[in-house]
This record gives C-alpha cells, structure tokens and sequence, in this order.
C-alpha cells in the first residue's frame, strides 16, 4: 500500500464541452469530438497504470463530475459519460475553474482540455488557484488548424457557435490581422502557463493522440521523480 501511494497518481480531466469546441472547417473531427477521445485515452492509460482519474465535463457550469477511480467499471462509465455528451452552449472558463480548485480537495495531475475562448484574464486567475492548491496542471490547447491559419479566400458569414451572431467578412482584409491576433493568443497562454509552471501544448486537431499520450507520460515521470 506505502509503494503504491508513492508511484501512483491522482489525477483529474476537465473537458470543455461549450458551443464553440463543436467546430471543424469541413470533415475529421470537431475540436469537442477530438477533446472527447483525448480524455477518454488519458483515462484509459491512467488506469492501466493504476492511477486514479476523476472526468469533469463543463461548459457555463459543470455538466457532470466523476470522482477519481481506476477500476474496469469505474473506465466504462468515463467512457459512457463521454459519449453521451453533447456540446453545450456558452462558456465561464474561470468561475467554473475557480469553483473546482476550491471542491478538488487532493492535490494531483489537473489535465485541462479546452479551445480557452474566454476571458483570458479570468483563465489565467483561475489556472492560478489550481497552482495555489499544489496541484500539477497541464494544457492541451485544442484548435481546429483553420483557426490557425485562416485559409478561407472568398466572402463568407462567420457565425459565433454560443452568440450565434453573424459576421459576413472578406477573408483577403482580416487575413494578416486575425493571424497577428491569433498568434498574440497563443504566445499569451503559452508564457504565462510558463510562468506558473503548467505544462503548456498547442494541440491542433490533426495532432495524433499518440503524441498527447507522450506528452502526459513524460509530465507523469517528472511529477514522480
């Protein structure tokens, strides 16, 4: 029992189920069904190293919370959990996260899964009570690569997935400004999660779920030195 407390893990998935991660450009997966899987092969392998996961689903609020375990039973209903969820609608990133850093009693492994299309402000306060609490966080940032790239060429009405307003825009006059835009909203999170020692990864949709396994692992290796 002493040899398992000290090579084991607790660990906790938050997965963002708001309105905006159920995007994609055209075919493969939404940023929410990638999110989905991802958390769904984190709990898997956490449990196949009898580490304890917990899988926490929000949106405006928590959609649902399962506490940690690492049973076969315990992994069905995460995997159950995950099917049935559907995108919700809007998003309070930071008043949900500040909520679960204060309920989250154990410190462990927060393992966020999210687009981050809030507040950033709030985000990062919010990132920060987690670090207050002694808990180990990691990021995966997940975007859809169109968000990064902006390859679209003719006019076209952008809708937002949780206001539903309409924006008609001519791609070729905001091409060089969204970019900017985009790549001030990464380098943001990506120092400042350096700055609060959370692990940071950009994790596009096209990222293979391998590579995010990898990433876990090593975080893992590290946190049990």
């Amino acid at each position: 029992k002493q040899y398992e407390q000290e090579t084991n893990l607790r660990a906790y998935v938050l997965l963002d189920a708001s309105a905006s991660m159920d995007y994609r450009l055209s075919g493969g997966q939404t940023k929410f069904e990638y999110g989905c899987f991802l958390a769904a092969c984190l709990s898997y392998l956490m449990c196949r190293q009898q580490d304890v996961v917990g899988v926490i689903a929000f949106d405006e609020d928590v959609r649902f919370h399962l506490p940690p375990g690492s049973t076969p039973s315990h992994l069905d209903r995460v995997f159950r959990r995950l099917e049935d969820l559907r995108p919700g609608k809007g998003t309070a990133i930071g008043s949900t996260f500040h909520k679960l850093a204060a309920s989250i009693a154990k410190r462990g492994l927060v393992i966020i899964i999210s687009d981050l299309y809030d507040e950033p402000s709030e985000i990062l306060r919010a990132l920060q009570h987690f670090v207050f609490k002694k808990h180990q966080v990691m990021l995966f940032h997940v975007l859809d690569p169109s968000e990064l790239d902006f390859p679209f060429q003719k006019m076209l009405s952008f809708v937002d997935l949780e206001t539903r307003d309409k924006l008609q825009v001519d791609p070729r006059t905001v091409r060089e400004a969204y970019l900017r835009e985009v790549q001030a909203f990464v380098e943001l999170y990506r120092k400042e999660c350096s700055d609060r020692n959370i692990e940071y990864a950009l994790t596009p949709t096209g990222t293979p779920y391998d590579r995010m396994l990898l990433d876990y692992l090593a975080r893992r290796k590290a946190l049990l030195r």
